[in-house]
């Protein structure tokens, strides 16, 4: 390693370490070219060393700082990304190798639980690797984080493997979509919506998302299901409280296998547009495989307000949904928006 670059890292780690924990980010924000693959390698042997230096309880506080450190990184969107998470994994596990199960089990979990999230997000090596990687250190959270002793805590390790498992790549899809079921209903028992309404209102939102692709059961008992978790999640996601999450979840709503009644136009900026949907009857679901729409190309996955609060009527009936696209002014300057309606991972602060 070129020796300069070796000192700057370690002038950027003394930085960190001594400033107060909001004056990090600006930190970073003044050090991102030195944010990178080596700095994540060179903050794995300082802390190595470090550590090796410190008394039981000095090295328990280095690991803690480190953990506080993975979450600056997970957060800090300038940069580069990749390198942020690769940063964060070193943190985190080198964290480790002193919070230990035997020594300290909550704080052991706990790293597990950030750990999993930074493998699930990670962007460098393999995918399907880093999902396989994030699927065992949530169930290693979970050893100790179980209903009983930490109820909260295990709620929001059941929703984070569940997420995992929704994504997996490796074993039988059909079988990890029902490990994904199975997990996010799990966290339910614990967020009701009285309780923990954001939570519950997240949970839901990414159980219709399982529901919407799950493979075993009937088809269209399925997509009722789905219906049924998007439809609970709006009655925490409004648009007055939770604009984008309601934007989100209507347009979940949206991509089910609804009939188009007649064909959509494209309106100027400022105009409406109408479309009608129609849920096929049961006579027309009877037998046959049903199709999912994907109108990728047309109205709906662009950041247009929506008019009226929609209506989601039985097999046969019609719904009438309007837009407005927005006029010349509320774009100017605006780069338009494509909806990530991946859902939420919940981290641990």
């Amino acid at each position: 390693m070129n020796e300069a670059r070796h000192e700057a890292y370690l002038n950027l780690i003394d930085s960190l370490v001594t400033c107060p924990s909001e004056e990090e980010i600006e930190i970073l924000q003044a050090n991102l070219e030195l944010i990178d693959d080596g700095f994540a390698q060179y903050l794995r042997e300082w802390a190595t060393e470090t550590m090796a230096t410190l008394d039981a309880e000095e090295a328990y506080n280095c690991a803690n700082f480190l953990y506080g450190l993975d979450f600056t990184f997970y957060n800090l969107r300038q940069g580069s990304r990749a390198s942020n998470l690769e940063v964060a994994i070193a943190c985190l596990e080198s964290g480790l190798t002193v919070v230990t199960r035997e020594a300290y089990s909550e704080d052991w979990a706990r790293f597990q639980n950030s750990l999993g999230g930074d493998y699930q997000n990670r962007i460098r090596g393999e995918k399907a690797e880093n999902l396989e990687l994030a699927i065992v250190a949530y169930e290693a959270s979970l050893e100790v984080y179980t209903r009983d002793a930490f109820p909260e805590d295990w709620a929001t390790c059941q929703n984070n493997l569940a997420m995992a498992y929704l994504y997996r790549i490796r074993r039988g899809k059909a079988e990890n979509l029902e490990l994904a079921i199975a997990a996010f209903e799990a966290s339910l028992e614990i967020w009701t919506r009285d309780a923990f309404p954001f939570e519950w209102a997240t949970c839901q939102n990414n159980l219709g998302l399982a529901y919407h692709n799950r493979i075993r059961g009937e088809k269209a008992e399925n997509l009722e299901g789905a219906i049924a978790a998007y439809l609970a999640s709006l009655e925490i996601y409004t648009r007055d409280a939770f604009p984008e999450d309601w934007a989100r979840s209507q347009n979940k709503l949206i991509w089910h296998p609804w009939r188009f009644t007649p064909a959509t136009h494209f309106p100027k900026t400022g105009q409406g547009v109408k479309i009608i949907w129609r849920m096929p009857t049961s006579t027309e679901l009877e037998g046959k495989k049903q199709r999912i729409s994907k109108p990728r190309s047309q109205l709906l996955r662009h950041p247009w307000k929506f008019g009226p609060a929609t209506h989601f009527p039985k097999t046969g009936q019609g719904v009438k949904i309007i837009w407005r696209l927005p006029t010349s002014i509320e774009s100017e300057g605006r780069k338009p928006r494509i909806w990530n309606w991946r859902s939420q991972l919940l981290r641990q602060p």
